[in-house]
């Protein structure tokens, strides 16, 4: 019984495909059929005006508000039924492609894939003039790209070393700390402070009072989704570390944004900078009841 329900489903999925067997092997910029398999590449594709191209999304993509697109998979797989449905020509992976890939281009003829890494600030920019470039849109820039290029162009150039030391953690059950190698490391650096690393290999790691115990930091800079869980997440780090005999500031962002690696990212630098603004001005360095490698 098993295998005829196999069976079956397989026979609806070509059946299904029947008209992508048709798809022209390479569409024309009008035809291009977008699907951005990441929240941050939607929220890009979005922010450059591309959004006539999308035909799918993933599962945790917040769209613009009165915009709807089918659910086409999630970090946990693709749905092959929902992508044959909207047919895409273009399938973008922020990282690794997702398996199963080879199985919906051999159902999907004309189908391709590729990757755009969205791990620094550059990648951003160079990630949106990809997308840009697939999707066969006029060369000069869109609104929101020339206003990012702008702002790294002048903060790269009125950049300044040695400000104060950060380190970025999300959460409070299961913490992650942003590395010196990521976007919001370079952002941190742009706005006039120094990414702080504690323990580890990744560009996100999981992070522990005790991992805080082994790095040299003047402020840690804590976010959260919402105001309010902002405000919690402040409020719990600065038990921690003050429990811990780890003496130094503890500030708050909050929103969606900041882990989402996007064109808007200008838009919390003022943040940014009042939140480094309000740490403690000394010069000295952060005093500890036990202090570990640098």
């Amino acid at each position: 019984m098993k295998s005829r329900f196999q069976s079956l489903s397989w026979l609806r999925l070509l059946w299904m495909s029947l008209g992508g067997a048709l798809w022209p092997a390479l569409a024309t910029p009008s035809e291009v059929r977008l699907v951005p398999y990441s929240p941050a590449l939607a929220r890009l594709a979005y922010d450059l005006g591309l959004s006539s191209h999308i035909v799918g999304v993933t599962r945790w993509t917040e769209l613009p508000d009165g915009s709807y697109r089918p659910i086409v998979g999630d970090a946990t797989g693709l749905d092959v039924e929902a992508l044959l449905r909207v047919r895409p020509t273009w399938i973008v992976f922020q990282g690794r492609p997702m398996p199963g890939i080879e199985r919906v281009q051999k159902l999907c003829p004309g189908l391709r894939w590729t990757s755009i890494p969205l791990e620094r600030l550059d990648d951003i920019a160079t990630g949106a003039r990809r997308l840009l470039e697939l999707c066969g849109a006029p060369s000069n820039s869109p609104p929101a790209l020339s206003r990012f290029e702008a702002f790294l162009a002048q903060r790269s150039n009125a950049c300044v070393r040695g400000g104060r030391r950060v380190v970025f953690v999300t959460g409070t059950s299961r913490p992650m700390a942003a590395s010196s190698e990521t976007y919001i490391g370079d952002f941190i650096r742009l706005c006039g402070g120094e990414p702080v690393d504690v323990p580890g290999r990744n560009r996100w790691r999981a992070t522990d009072i005790e991992s805080l115990r082994q790095t040299r930091f003047d402020l840690l800079l804590v976010h959260g989704a919402t105001a309010t869980e902002a405000a919690a997440n402040q409020a719990w780090w600065e038990a921690q570390l003050r429990r811990a005999g780890i003496h130094a500031e503890v500030r708050s962002v909050a929103g969606p944004a900041w882990l989402i690696p996007s064109l808007q990212l200008p838009e919390l630098a003022p943040e940014l900078e009042a939140a480094m603004r309000g740490a403690t001005t000394s010069t000295t360095p952060v005093q500890r009841e036990r202090v570990g490698p640098n």
